[in-house]
């Protein structure tokens, strides 16, 4: 099985250094572009604060808000968990299999987390407290990679290199359903307002939809070759996609329905994860760009440069204290941006 690196082969880049003093604040700067005639005005976020991670080269990864109060992230290289606070305060747990390299992570229902150990064909539960217990994937290779609690209180995840989309309870038990495409290559996914699971099927260029019982549905992107990378249910009930090579955001509603908003085009961005914010705007991460983005329900679009260059913004979540936290898997650190009223 060839090792998936989440910085490495998914986004497609080389990983770089770069230095900047742990917890520092500095203010963004920002640009806007809207593809809507009637864009809106929102409040300007604050500055950004980033935090080093404590190992060097730990590649951060996937990032969630725990269920104490605190962020949890995975270090893809670095083979290890990690806490981190608010305030920045950061503890790192090794996963128990070597070389593992976990990819995503989700809180579950049963107040613990749950992490894909992308190269090891496992699931990880990981206690608040650190401890570990390893749910090997009937099939392997797999290549477990994103992770989300389901609407049946399940974790449901993809399997890459399987073409599968899978469901494991909080006592391990598996159940795993193959997409109808071969080799679709399944990465993010989501759940849906309908309380369905909708995942990107980056291999065939479809947006894919299966129920809690394992029925699927698939709708071709409109646009040829976009290496759809994140997917988010959004404020106004559809599914809200980015489309890496295409610089697109793309809205699906639960029908099958697209739209799409061409992003600034000047440059490749590499728009990547994507989530919702506590403002009712969507969020997401732009890759080469280093900036973090949102973009308004009527496809206003506002950039969010992050000070520390070569940061390579990836995962993206809301954290306890409304900001809007990512990973830095090329510098190795993670980062918030503070929103109005957090």
């Amino acid at each position: 099985m060839v090792a998936i690196r989440i910085a490495a082969a998914l986004v497609g880049l080389a990983l770089a250094t770069a230095g900047t003093a742990p917890g520092r604040t500095v203010a963004s700067s920002t640009r806007t572009t809207s593809a809507s005639p009637t864009p809106t005005v929102n409040p300007s976020p604050g500055p950004f604060t980033i935090y080093s991670t404590p190992t060097q080269g730990s590649n951060p990864s996937g990032i969630t808000a725990g269920p104490d109060g605190n962020l949890w992230f995975t270090e893809n290289a670095g083979n290890k968990v990690a806490r981190a606070t608010t305030s920045g305060g950061i503890t790192e747990f090794s996963v128990p299999t070597e070389a593992s390299h976990p990819a995503d992570i989700a809180t579950g229902p049963d107040g613990n987390l749950w992490a894909t150990e992308s190269t090891a064909d496992k699931i990880a539960r990981v206690t608040p407290d650190g401890v570990f217990t390893e749910y090997p994937i009937p099939t392997s290779p797999s290549t477990p990679i994103y992770i989300v609690l389901g609407p049946d209180g399940n974790l449901w995840f993809t399997e890459y290199e399987a073409s599968k989309v899978a469901m494991v309870t909080t006592s391990g038990v598996f159940t795993e359903y193959t997409i109808p495409t071969p080799d679709s290559q399944p990465v993010d996914i989501t759940v849906g307002r309908d309380g369905n699971l909708w995942f990107l099927e980056r291999g065939a260029n479809k947006v894919g939809k299966v129920t809690t019982s394992g029925v699927f549905t698939e709708f071709v992107v409109p646009t040829a070759g976009a290496f759809i990378q994140g997917i988010a249910a959004g404020p106004d009930g559809n599914l809200w996609i980015t489309e890496q090579d295409a610089n697109k955001i793309a809205i699906v509603t639960t029908a099958g329905t697209f739209s799409e908003y061409s992003l600034l085009s000047e440059k490749p961005i590499l728009a990547q994860l994507i989530v919702q914010g506590p403002d009712g705007n969507m969020w997401f991460t732009e890759n080469v760009n280093n900036a973090i983005a949102r973009v308004t329900v009527t496809g206003q679009v506002t950039e969010y440069t992050i000070p520390k260059a070569s940061c390579g913004p990836y995962s993206i979540t809301v954290g306890p204290d409304r900001g809007i936290w990512f990973t830095c898997p090329y510098s190795n650190d993670i980062g918030v941006l503070a929103l109005p009223g957090a």
